[in-house]
C-alpha cells in the first residue's frame, strides 16, 4: 500500500457564506480520506491570518502550500467560477500535481 499523499482542497470561498464553504470542504475531505490520502484545507492554512488580510495574502499562502507541501489538488463543484480556484488549477498543472475533481 502506498503512503498517503497530501491533497490540497480547492473550493470557491470569496463571497460565499462560511457555512457553504465549510460544507464543501467537509465533503471534499471525506472523498480524499476515502482514497487513503490526507486532505489539506485552505481554511486551515490561513487560520492565523490577520483579520484584515487581503485576497493576495490568502492566495499567496495557499499557493505556497500547494506547491511546497502537497502532491495533488482536489477541485470541488463550481471551481471554474472562482478566480482563486482557477489560479490554483493553473498552479497545480504547471507544477505537475495530481488533479482530482469532485
Amino acid at each position: 500500500m502506498s503512503e498517503p499523499r497530501k491533497i490540497y482542497i480547492s473550493t470557491p470561498i470569496t463571497g460565499l457564506p462560511l457555512e457553504e464553504v465549510d460544507k464543501n470542504i467537509k465533503r471534499a475531505k471525506l472523498a480524499i480520506i476515502a482514497k487513503g490520502d490526507i486532505p489539506v484545507s485552505p481554511l486551515e492554512i490561513t487560520k492565523d491570518s490577520p483579520h484584515n488580510a487581503t485576497i493576495g495574502h490568502y492566495m499567496g499562502k495557499d499557493i505556497e502550500h500547494l506547491i511546497d507541501n502537497c502532491e495533488g489538488a482536489y477541485f470541488t463543484r463550481k471551481w471554474k467560477e472562482s478566480k482563486g480556484c482557477n489560479v490554483e488549477y493553473i498552479t497545480a498543472k504547471v507544477y505537475e500535481k495530481e488533479i482530482q475533481f469532485e
